[in-house]
């Protein structure tokens, strides 16, 4: 057999190499050739490590091996390919010539670049004379440098120095360009590559070489950042970092790689950083657990490559990120990230940083990676619900219907809290605003009584940095003899005074009233009229709201009667309190409300806990509401008002007072306020029967009907979602109303006859649900 001499068929195959000729049968050719060639293997490298020795390669190539190959296609992945199938890898000596050598301090002969980062070594893999003798192509060189480590707490996050020189072919070459790739296997999700095409380039010479070069792309040192899971503790990871040649031939690459586990600042393409801490001025992590929502603000620095880089977009693989802001000025980027988007264990976290310049885009720029724990965040956990209507043990007394609402607070971790009222119709001149609780504490808190005549309102749980809102509707009254007064509504209180000069008796007040229903009239009239007045009519508002001239403000309630005449022994009974004076609403800064009933001597007798708010000094008097005209208790004084009132063995009146002085005698009798407290039924004063759960905010519903069934026409819907979009159908699937709001609530008014209803909406998890709405 015919001894082949490869030394001379390599020669011969260089001197067919041309940068103006078709390279493709010549590429094939020299991989064929190539593939005789005796290559050490996998036994001469190193035994395993950890991921920081020889960081730097001072130690020359202890614990890293090498390997080659030569491809066709395929950079742009960074996976090379040869006739269409992955290229071979092949073991290799180490060091070897222009693939894989160790290189000292001193500047890049060629770009001018220093050829170290830390110390005074670094590798230099690949070469851009090749790695055959005195030519100056690329060969469709693969050089691989791989090194096997143990991964520990302390240095599963690390970063690579590189630096990279890349000739840009004068054709282009598509997926076939030098190319520059990191990878470790245990953190795929970090893999790094990039060729020739995204960075601005120049034109270099080398007298060694007959020919100019094509324009060389240069990467000054830059930083790569990877991090592996914590679930990969004590497991062997392989880091590879891989350099090609242009895989058409004819063109370069080459890198020098240094600063394993150094520290990454100063990255040419940019860097990034996340903070562990809590937020403090402009950096850090702040935490909203009202909403579920993490916030952070990180920092990054600009590539100093090229010109013209701005951060463009930041995404985090696998999580989705809201409100982000990108502070160019102060190279600060923010975001929102939902809580429920983590797993129940801890997880590292990191963010890819976009760096943009016209259409030029540079490979993703990898933050450090922060631990979060999902139990460290947990978010306030607060049930609100509201009780059945109790009636104080009358049967034809709305105005003393009561509930009590319950709130159940946990997760607090000791943050302060306050529980505040407000309501939907205040008296005017009155903000109707009362604070119910405040504490630090974990627990069940039981609120009211509230009286249903004083209608819907809103509960809020204030924190340092959040709120949480709640609307409470009021259960329906129960103190009817006959239904058709369970809905009745009391509201818009108002005041009115004549012209002229201030006289008390010119101050006048009325109130609305409505009844729902659907066909007949009835009669609203004060106890003791003579006549009962004009008819009214069941319906709804605004078109069935009625207001009823109560006359002159005075230091007493008034107790009016609704009656349906059609129907025997259909009527109820009703007490609506004045309003301050309205001419002296400027000076008269006096607002008080019940925060406290209770029973003594075996339910014999009642004390009352008034919260009174103003600037001055108090006095009241109490009067039986059978009895207006005798007083209960004498005048009351204190600076700040005294609790509890009483003892009380009726119904009563409290008329409170705003005062200049000690002197109750020397109070302005136009800065008045007037509350009626009813006997209560002593035997069910601590029933705390829950009703609905108005908590649709915290359940498992992420959007809820308030209320539901519905009192009339406005439909309120509470939603946990970012974006909500939902339709309304009737009980034949027909749509009746399409919307979509961002935000907790929305409010809209569908015209629709009482029936049955659906509203149907996506959830988190994109699948359609439905909640079934009764109109009565």
């Amino acid at each position: 057999m015919k001894t082949v001499n490869f030394t001379s068929v390599i020669s011969r195959f260089i001197g067919l190499q041309s940068r103006n000729t078709s390279l493709k049968f010549n590429s094939i050719l020299f991989v064929l050739i190539t593939a005789f060639i005796y290559i050490p293997s996998k036994s001469e490298c190193q035994t395993d490590t950890f991921i920081c020795d020889n960081g730097g390669f001072e130690d020359d190539f202890d614990y890293y091996f090498g390997e080659t190959a030569t491809y066709f296609s395929g950079s742009n992945n960074c996976t090379p390919l040869l006739l269409g199938q992955p290229s071979a890898w092949n073991s290799s000596a180490l060091p070897t010539f222009r693939r894989f050598e160790i290189v000292s301090t001193g500047i890049d002969t060629l770009v001018g670049i220093n050829r170290t980062k830390f110390g005074s070594k670094a590798l230099l893999l690949n070469n851009r004379y090749g790695h055959v003798p005195a030519i100056c192509n690329g060969h469709n060189d693969v050089n691989k440098i791989i090194k096997r480590f143990k991964v520990t707490e302390e240095n599963r996050g690390f970063t690579i120095w590189y630096a990279a020189v890349l000739e840009y072919p004068l054709l282009n070459h598509m997926n076939s360009q030098p190319w520059l790739s990191i990878k470790c296997d245990l953190s795929p999700q970090y893999d790094f590559c990039f060729n020739a095409s995204i960075l601005c380039g120049q034109e270099y010479d080398d007298l060694l070489c007959e020919t100019n070069f094509d324009t060389i792309k240069v990467t000054d040192w830059a930083c790569h950042t990877i991090n592996i899971p914590r679930n990969k503790l004590d497991s062997i990871a392989t880091l590879e970092i891989t350099v090609g040649d242009c895989g058409c031939s004819a063109h370069f690459g080459y890198a020098y790689i240094d600063g394993i586990c150094e520290e990454c600042t100063g990255s040419s393409f940019g860097s990034g950083e996340l903070h562990d801490f809590l937020f403090d001025s402009e950096l850090g992590m702040y935490i909203n657990p009202c909403s579920g929502f993490i916030g952070f603000c990180g920092s990054y620095t600009s590539p100093t490559i090229c010109s013209g880089w701005v951060l463009d977009s930041v995404a985090a693989p696998g999580y989705t990120l809201y409100d982000i802001e990108i502070d160019t000025s102060n190279h600060i980027f923010c975001f929102d990230l939902p809580l429920s988007e983590f797993p129940d264990s801890c997880n590292d976290f990191f963010v890819t940083l976009f760096f943009k310049s016209g259409s030029s885009t540079l490979p993703p720029v990898f933050t450090n990676a922060i631990e979060i724990c999902p139990g460290n965040f947990e978010l306030y956990e607060i049930d609100v619900f509201t009780g059945i209507c109790q009636d104080n043990n009358t049967s034809s007394i709305i105005s003393d219907d009561y509930y009590y609402v319950q709130v159940d607070l946990s997760n607090l971790h000791g943050d302060t809290f306050t529980i505040e009222r407000w309501l939907d119709d205040p008296y005017p001149n009155e903000s109707g605003h009362y604070i119910l609780e405040a504490d630090t504490a974990d627990g069940t808190f039981n609120l009211g009584p509230f009286y249903i005549q004083e209608g819907s309102w809103t509960l809020i749980v204030k924190f340092e940095n959040c709120s949480d809102t709640f609307h409470i509707t009021a259960p329906y009254l129960c103190s009817t003899e006959c239904n058709k007064f369970g809905r009745t509504r009391i509201f818009d209180v108002a005041c009115s005074n004549y012209p002229g000069d201030y006289d008390p008796t010119n101050d006048t007040w009325s109130f609305k009233i409505n009844v729902p229903g659907t066909s007949g009239s009835y009669y609203v009239y004060e106890e003791g009229a003579i006549s009962p007045g004009p008819a009214r009519y069941y319906g709804v508002s605004p078109t069935y709201d009625y207001t009823i001239q109560a006359g002159t403000i005075g230091p007493h309630c008034i107790k009016y009667i609704v009656e349906d005449q059609s129907v025997t022994t259909c009527k109820a009974s009703f007490i609506v309190c004045p309003p301050k004076p309205c001419s002296n609403d400027e000076e008269c800064d006096l607002e008080a409300y019940i925060s406290e009933v209770t029973c003594a001597e075996e339910n014999t007798v009642f004390f009352v806990d008034l919260d009174v708010s103003g600037t001055g000094h108090y006095c009241f008097e109490s009067f039986a509401f059978s009895a207006p005209d005798i007083t209960i208790n004498d005048n009351y004084y204190s600076g700040n008002f005294s609790n509890p009132l009483g003892p009380f063995t009726e119904d009563v009146y409290i008329v409170i007072r705003l005062c200049s002085s000690d002197e109750c005698d020397e109070c302005d009798p136009t800065c008045i306020k007037v509350i009626f407290v009813p006997f209560p039924d002593c035997a069910n004063l601590d029933y705390r029967n829950k009703g609905t759960n108005n908590s649709g905010l915290k359940s498992d519903a992420e959007l809820m009907v308030i209320p539901n069934p519905l009192n009339g026409n406005e439909v309120i819907l509470k939603s946990t979602l970012k974006y909500t979009n939902f339709e309304l159908y009737n009980s034949s699937a027909k749509l009746i109303y399409r919307g979509s709001f961002s935000g907790s609530e929305y409010r809209f008014v569908p015209i629709v006859p009482d029936g049955y209803y659906f509203i149907r909406y996506k959830d988190s998890g994109g699948r359609h649900q439905y909640i079934k709405v009764i109109k009565l």
